[in-house]
């Protein structure tokens, strides 16, 4: 049995068109999430590794920031 992407209707196996609303059942897209086409790239980790931790005069400046607009 094959569904209708359109309206979901069960049609019978070889049936060109929706017994329920008449659209192609031959042109219907790709259901949503299948599988990736065999040819398509599988991004991998980083290479230049993760970015380096923020120093602590960074993290003072940014509470500055933060801090410096609550004083009247």
């Amino acid at each position: 049995m094959t569904f209708c992407t359109f309206c979901g209707t069960q049609n019978p196996d070889g049936t060109p068109f929706c017994v329920a609303c008449g659209r192609s059942l031959t042109d219907q897209p790709r259901p949503v999430g299948g599988p990736a086409p065999a040819g398509a790239p599988v991004p991998g980790p980083d290479p230049a590794g993760p970015s380096p931790a923020k120093g602590k005069g960074q993290m003072q400046r940014t509470m500055f920031g933060l801090a410096a607009p609550a004083v009247p």
